[in-house]
Parts: C-alpha cells; sequence; structure tokens
C-alpha cells in the first residue's frame, strides 16, 4: 500500500530562547535597576526634607511621595496603600522603601517605552511577592518585574 506518508514535527517553541547577548542585556538591566532601588533605600536612610510653607523642614517619606504621585495619575491613593498593607510585610526591607519601590520602576519603565501606573506596578509585582512564604527582598521582585516588562 502506497500512499502519502506524514512527517510528524515537533511543535515550534511559543517563546525564543535569549541568545547570550539578549540574556547579559537582561542581567545588566536588572542590575541597574537594583542599583536604582538602592539608591532610593540610601536617600530614605538620609532623611529626605522638603521646606514646609513656614519655612521649617519636615521629612517626607517615600510613602508620602508616592500617594502623592499616584494621587496626581488619576489613579486612587487608598488602593494603592491597600496594595503596600498586603506586600509589606513580606519584605525584608522597610514599609518606606517598598512605598518607594514602584516609583523607581515606573522611571524606569517609561524611560524603555512602557507606561505603566504605580498601582499597576504595585499590584502585579505585589502578587509575586505575596506568592513567596515567607519574607524576601521585594527589590528583587520589583526589579525582576521590570525587567519582565520591558520589550525585547
Amino acid at each position: 500500500m502506497s500512499g502519502p506518508t506524514s512527517t510528524l514535527k515537533p511543535p515550534k517553541p511559543a517563546v525564543k530562547p535569549l541568545t547570550a547577548g539578549q540574556g547579559c542585556g537582561c542581567l545588566l538591566l536588572i542590575v541597574a535597576i537594583v542599583a536604582g532601588i538602592l539608591w532610593l533605600i540610601d536617600r530614605t536612610n538620609s532623611s529626605t526634607t522638603s521646606t514646609a510653607p513656614t519655612g521649617a523642614p519636615t521629612a517626607q517619606s517615600n510613602e508620602s511621595m508616592a500617594l502623592q504621585i499616584v494621587a496626581a495619575s488619576g489613579d486612587s491613593p487608598a488602593a494603592y496603600k491597600q496594595q503596600l498593607d498586603l506586600i509589606a510585610p513580606h519584605c525584608d526591607e522597610p514599609r518606606d522603601q517598598v512605598a518607594g519601590m514602584p516609583v523607581v520602576i515606573q522611571k524606569t519603565l517609561k524611560d524603555r517605552g512602557v507606561n505603566e501606573s504605580m498601582l499597576s506596578i504595585i499590584t502585579n509585582g505585589g502578587m509575586a511577592v505575596k506568592a513567596i512564604s515567607g519574607t524576601t527582598r521585594c527589590a528583587d521582585i520589583f526589579a525582576a518585574y521590570a525587567a519582565l516588562r520591558i520589550p525585547r
């Protein structure tokens, strides 16, 4: 019996593997994002101050700064604070530093052509943080989130 024979081909992978250059670029991006977050942490530890209308310096926390940015963008500061309340206990870093991480991530993404709200960043990055049992370095989680969001 002769007839057409079919050759089965393996399915094409859905995701192309990274080449050596792409992997190196991704690693450098993650290092740059972590460096930005560490700069934020250092800035927090050195007591950021602003001047009140009376002329007396007042401390402005990363959290209050982030909430102001969220409000100015049209998102809900209450929703941002709720997400922060959910993830802060899972982070090794202090709450105020965690609150400022989406600020750094948003700027990093924007510089690379990705527009994403801080509420979206803290919500989506927070899902990864909450999935880990115990506590973790949230700076690493948010840096990895940013690296995955940047188009190649």
